[in-house]
């Protein structure tokens, strides 16, 4: 009816299950046998069913504990035929290891005790063990006596094995779950029933069995903001086989969240329903911690990478430096996104570089790359709108532990600014060493300037006004007054200026920039002048307004320099309504003074034309230009509360535009050749200055004023004779820049004798002693030469009058 049980053809659960059902049949069967062996003997040889089961064996004992009947299947389960078997065994099972629980159950067999089935150990006849589950019954007679016991003996060994190692498979597999920190589970879902294989109580902090085997007690311990997607996920999957991965946040003890990792897959009956729901839950903690970690550190390294004023790269050593990798801060560079240069989908970095730089920057690379050296060095690079920029690159080569190169990697920065910055501080300095060079020489030039026109003047007195002593006199007389103005524009632009607004006749200031061009600019530009006469005044820093038709003047030069043209200065007076003075953001209505510098040169491309009057902006070549005149033009007209506009387009010449607000119709005060009433006096002047020359004529000046005139060129010697005489002099008038001792300091020492004694400090030019300085150590007056006889009458007249 039965065939053998081979565990090595059906798996452990099969074999479970069959054991099982084995284990019913022969109890059902046992408590029949007990039945009809108590109705009949054992010796009648019907016993053909019982005594052939397979794993299963019968017998009987009497009182005295000896067997009388073993059925002959003990063969198959001890190895023992019948005989052998009641031969070896004389009492039944009392070898070991088992004899001690087969001697209790014996003996409560003997006293009549009905027992459930008991399980033993015996050996095999090949000395092995086996594993019997025991079944037996005490036998009595009429008077209740027992007089045997009767039994079946079912070989379970299999049944034992497979359960011992179904729990040693389940131990290792919790073992392993709780070193990967890991639980299995299996929820029953008819009867929501919640198996954990594992330490869930402890993995959250609590006691064991503190949580609730049921998968609303597992709910409630999960975040709030992850129950529904769960619970979403669960419901989904009551009709679908497909395994399932999710991530959620389960409550600690301590109030705190762990993160985990949940793999499930739920089962379905023949019915496609849900009845039971297996899985893994994994403790990711740590690992999204790592994660966020990991995350926060690429948000830092990408928000420093957006921080960086340049982009960083990674490209491939190729002629293209084909780019792997560019920073955010490419576009800022470059005008380019980084993704059309990675690949060199639009365009290759080498595209950019402009092309006289491009083989010494690979030649460069490619010696420092085998020396592992860091590459370091400035270029030239072409931007997305045309602008030409200065970058500063510096990189390294990337190579692997044999050596090979793998790719470059580095940085790059635009330093357009402070190349520009350079070039600035470069011009600032050799302006500085012109502004040197010229307070060296404007002393001394204006020495010889004052010699020039004080005896220009003087010869003026002594000659017929008819004679042509006399025109020619005049003429030296206004050369000497031109060079002296020359000069004052020479220390003008290469000294600090503060201005100093006055009415002032922009004619004039065109005539005095025409004429000091006109030996500059080439001949084949005709410079015209239409400046209206009847314009008025404007309030203005003249030296200022001379510097701005200087710059546009010579812009304008430039743009003609190759074909020549016409270089035009007009000036005309305009008034702006309030319709039209709208097109204009910062001027008011009124009376407005234009004036207009234009040329026939190259014109202004207009893609350009609104950067003009930015600092540093030039279309010039490198070392050709700073790009501060048109900024340094738009900060002087926008100080005097004026604006400024271009015209231009390409071959068609360019024209500035300045409007400066009318102050009035007041003319300034126009220079006359006539002879004027000078004032004159007779009181006693020491008179100092270590040039001979202009010693004398002043000397003779003064005199030719009525005044007593004594002459030093020494200042110790000064000091000495006024010392002996302080009482004789009414007035010291002192070079300032003389050996030994300066004019401030022969002031201060001669006030020192005298403190009522008034001086007048002279000086061509000077970095030492200005206005302020002077006037606020008790000198009178201090004045710039050369002085005209005019100047030095009025001057000296009006000191010691106020004395």
């Amino acid at each position: 009816m039965y065939s053998e049980v081979n565990d090595e053809d059906k798996s452990k659960e099969q074999l479970i299950d069959e054991l099982n059902d084995l284990r019913d049949r022969f109890a059902a069967l046992t408590g029949r046998g007990r039945h009809h062996m108590r109705e009949r003997e054992y010796e009648s040889g019907n016993l053909d069913l019982m005594d052939n089961l397979p794993g299963i064996f019968l017998y009987r004992q009497n009182t005295d504990r000896i067997f009388t009947y073993i059925s002959p299947s003990v063969t198959g389960v001890l190895g023992y035929t019948p005989q052998e078997f009641l031969t070896h065994f004389t009492e039944y099972l009392t070898d070991d290891p088992c004899n001690e629980e087969v001697e209790k159950h014996s003996a409560l067999s003997m006293q009549g005790v009905q027992q459930p089935p008991y399980e033993v150990q015996i050996f095999h006849k090949d000395g092995s063990i086996r594993w019997l589950e025991v079944s037996e019954i005490p036998i009595f007679d009429a008077n209740k006596n027992v007089i045997a016991v009767e039994g079946i003996a079912h070989d379970i060994t299999i049944r034992k094995h497979a359960e011992e190692s179904l729990r040693e498979s389940e131990k290792r597999l919790i073992t392993a779950g709780k070193a990967a920190y890991d639980l299995i589970y299996e929820w029953d879902v008819t009867n929501d029933a919640l198996e954990w294989f594992g330490d869930i109580d402890g993995l959250l902090g609590y006691k064991k069995g503190a949580i609730s085997r049921n998968i609303n007690a597992w709910l409630g311990l999960i975040h709030p903001e992850d129950q529904v997607k769960l619970e979403n996920a669960v419901e989904y999957h009551r009709t679908s086989k497909e395994p399932i991965q999710y991530e959620y946040r389960i409550r600690h003890k301590d109030g705190t969240y762990r993160h985990w990792n949940d793999h499930g897959l739920p089962l379905l009956d023949d019915k496609g329903c849900l009845y039971k729901w297996v899985g893994v839950c994994t403790d990711i903690t740590e690992r999204k911690a790592a994660e966020m970690a990991l995350q926060e550190r690429e948000r830092e390294y990408a928000t420093l990478l957006r921080n960086l004023p340049g982009m960083v790269y990674r490209c491939r050593n190729d002629r293209n430096w084909t780019m792997q990798f560019v920073s955010e801060r490419c576009f800022a560079v470059t005008g380019y996104k980084p993704e059309n240069l990675i690949d060199n989908h639009k365009l290759s970095y080498n595209d950019l570089i402009l092309s006289e730089d491009q083989e010494l920057l690979w030649k460069k690379w490619q010696e420092l790359l085998p020396r592992h050296a860091y590459f370091e060095g400035e270029y030239r690079i072409k931007t997305a709108d045309g602008e030409i920029k200065w970058v500063w690159e510096r990189g390294r080569g990337i190579f692997d532990k044999n050596d090979q190169l793998l790719f470059l990697e580095g940085y790059v920065e635009d330093i357009t600014e402070r190349k520009q910055l350079g070039e600035m501080l470069r011009q600032s300095q050799k302006m500085e060493a012109v502004g040197t060079l010229a307070g060296g020489i404007a002393h001394d030039f204006n020495n010889i300037l004052g010699v020039i026109l004080g005896y220009a003047e003087m010869t003026l007195e002594d000659v017929p006004e008819s004679s042509s002593a006399n025109r020619y006199a005049r003429e030296i007389r206004k050369a000497g007054v031109r060079a002296r103005d020359l000069i004052k524009q020479i220390l003008a632009f290469s000294r600090k200026h503060v201005q100093n607004d006055q009415p002032i006749k922009l004619q004039n200031i065109i005539k005095e920039t025409v004429k000091m061009l006109r030996s500059t600019i080439p001949t084949t530009i005709e410079i015209k002048q239409t400046a209206d006469e009847q314009c008025g005044t404007v309030l203005a820093d003249p030296t200022q307004i001379n510097q701005v038709l200087v710059n546009l003047c010579t812009n304008a030069s430039h743009a003609m320099m190759v074909t020549g043209g016409v270089l035009e200065i007009g000036l005309t007076e305009v008034v702006l309504d309030e319709q039209q003075v709208s097109a204009y953001s910062d001027l008011k209505p009124g009376t407005y003074v234009k004036l207009s510098v234009s040329d026939t040169g190259t014109g202004i491309d207009s893609r350009i034309i609104d950067k003009i009057f930015e600092p540093f902006f030039t279309t010039k070549d490198v070392g050709k230009g700073t790009g501060m005149g048109l900024a340094v033009v738009y900060g002087i007209i926008k100080s005097h509360g004026g604006t400024i506009t271009v015209e231009s387009a390409p071959g068609k010449g360019t024209a500035f535009h300045i409007l400066l607000l009318q102050a009035g119709r007041r003319q300034a005060a126009e220079e006359k050749e006539a002879e004027e009433t000078l004032p004159r006096g007779s009181e006693s002047i020491l008179l100092v200055d270590d040039e001979d020359m202009l010693l004398e004529v002043g000397k003779k000046m003064l005199e030719s004023l009525g005044y007593s005139v004594a002459a030093i060129n020494s200042s110790p010697e000064a000091v000495t004779l006024f010392s002996k005489e302080p009482q004789k002099f009414n007035m010291v008038i002192t070079d300032q820049t003389m050996p030994h001792m300066t004019g401030f300091d022969l002031a201060r020492e001669i006030m020192s004798i005298r403190t009522d004694i008034p001086v007048i400090l002279c000086t061509g030019y000077s970095e030492t002693v200005s206005e302020d300085k002077a006037k606020a150590a008790g000198i009178k007056d201090f004045v710039l030469k050369p002085l005209e006889r005019k100047d030095i009458a009025v001057k000296v007249r009006t000191v010691l009058d106020n004395q």
